[in-house]
């Protein structure tokens, strides 16, 4: 059986080099166009060393009808020395296992998978056996748990340019990484209520 490297990596909030974070007003390290900087404290962080398991769910199930749902997963890691353990206060990521991390899977230098950590469990055995699954959701999966303010879409719009009128509100958490087609269907005016769930918007 043919295996290929793999790497699972976890944008975790390491900020132990505040030197390489971009920061505002900084003499140096605020300046645009010159020295590439860290945007925010949180990098990527490999732990392929750890993994034992990695499985997806995808959510598209028909080449060409029907809705996409959110895709899912789950990465299992080796937590017998407790690094991943959220009550190990030595731990180097103690203190950063919430729901919303980065977390992206390669295979032979291809992705596979990017999206947010949902949710983190661990278990323990007596004889020592310790593992920490790291369940997964992609970017659908948060737009699925976000909600609308109320507001009227312009008449007019072609398809992909209505998505990307949803993604850029200020209430839908959506990434900035995207890339939408200008769609080929012309879209109507419609009154969005107050607490629409996004992603059945969409969808529909």
């Amino acid at each position: 059986m043919t295996t290929f490297p793999t790497t699972v990596e976890v944008w975790f909030g390491l900020s132990a080099t505040p030197s390489a974070v971009f920061t505002l007003d900084d003499a140096v390290r605020g300046v645009l166009d010159t020295t590439s900087y860290t945007l925010s404290g949180e990098v990527p962080t490999d732990v392929a060393g750890y993994t034992t398991n990695v499985s997806f769910t995808r959510g598209k199930t028909s080449p060409l009808f029907g809705s996409i749902d959110p895709a899912s997963g789950s990465v299992t890691l080796n937590n017998e020395t407790r690094v991943f353990d959220p009550l190990y206060t030595a731990g180097p990521y103690y203190g950063d296992f919430k729901p919303g991390k980065r977390v992206t899977v390669t295979t032979n230098g291809i992705p596979i998978f990017d999206g947010r950590s949902r949710e983190w469990t661990n278990s323990y055995e007596t004889s020592g056996r310790s593992l920490s699954q790291l369940r997964l959701e992609d970017l659908l999966g948060l737009l699925g748990r976000q909600e609308f303010d109320a507001w009227t879409t312009t008449a007019g719009e072609l398809s992909g340019t209505r998505v990307s009128s949803v993604l850029d509100r200020g209430e839908v958490l959506a990434s900035a990484s995207r890339a939408i087609g200008a769609g080929a269907s012309t879209l109507q005016a419609d009154n969005v209520s107050w607490g629409s769930n996004v992603l059945n918007y969409l969808q529909l």
